[in-house]
């Protein structure tokens, strides 16, 4: 395994927000990497018909769908303009709904660009999660390079990404971006790159700026698509591109090679 794969574009999934646990020895703190979506409760009804159950279902599927298009409607608003800029009228629309729909389901702007949050971040970890399992008790350098390109992956599938974390900087809302989802993103890169430096002396750069760099390095050609593509009369979503990009993320932030610890 050489921690690389070729990627084919995929529509963004309008799952309910999953978050992956990773268990990661060198900090307690990972253990903030996710929690557990938890689960709808649907009261029993003993003297409910087959009907009325596949009724109450068909119910169920609806207000879920719903639910799912206005977080994908409101990921896609909060990251094209901003929290402020961004309407509840423009993302009922994008969702197809009214806006009294969209309140029935989230009262406020808050607790939608929130939920919105947690879907994004959440497929993130989720993506992290696994790379992490599947990797585990491999040489630093591979689970490094595996980590590289998933992470491009997700943010050429995801380019709202980056918009979304970097809209909204100085409010409350940022401040709970950070807590919750940022720190334990951090913890994981200081665990990952902790691997990849332990031979490389005073070379070492500052892990909490790599950090940064990384990930405007990994977003930009996703965050810049319409400049990438006129200067380049290319898309940056295409496989070869997409594959180019994370192999030249390896090239440009792992240490060489011939320094690495096996």
């Amino acid at each position: 395994m050489d921690g690389k794969r070729l990627w084919r574009r995929s529509h963004i999934s309008h799952a309910e927000p999953t978050k992956a646990t990773l268990h990661l020895p060198t900090s307690n703190s990972a253990k903030k990497f996710g929690r557990a979506a938890r689960p709808k409760y649907v009261p029993f009804m003993a003297s409910a018909s087959d009907a009325d159950k596949s009724s109450t279902v068909r119910s169920q599927d609806r207000t879920l769908r719903t639910r799912q298009n206005l977080i994908a409607a409101g990921l896609h608003e909060f990251a094209a303009n901003g929290y402020e800029p961004a309407t509840l009228k423009a993302i009922a629309s994008k969702a197809g709904v009214t806006v009294a729909v969209l309140k029935y389901h989230f009262p406020s702007k808050d607790e939608l660009w929130r939920a919105s949050a947690e879907k994004v971040f959440g497929e993130f970890l989720t993506t992290f999660g696994t790379v992490f399992e599947t990797t585990a008790g491999l040489t630093a350098r591979v689970r490094a390079e595996a980590l590289i390109t998933e992470a491009v992956v997700f943010f050429a599938q995801h380019p709202e990404f980056h918009r979304f974390m970097t809209g909204d900087a100085r409010s409350e809302r940022a401040a709970w971006l950070a807590e919750i989802h940022l720190k334990p993103l951090h913890h994981v890169f200081d665990s990952v790159m902790a691997d990849l430096d332990s031979n490389l002396g005073d070379d070492v750069p500052d892990r909490t700026h790599l950090f940064y760099m990384f990930v405007g390095a990994a977003a930009a050609p996703y965050s810049l698509a319409d400049e990438y593509q006129q200067a380049n009369g290319s898309s940056p979503y295409d496989a070869e591109a997409v594959n180019q990009h994370a192999e030249s993320m390896i090239l440009t932030f792992l240490p060489p090679k011939d320094r690495l610890p096996e």
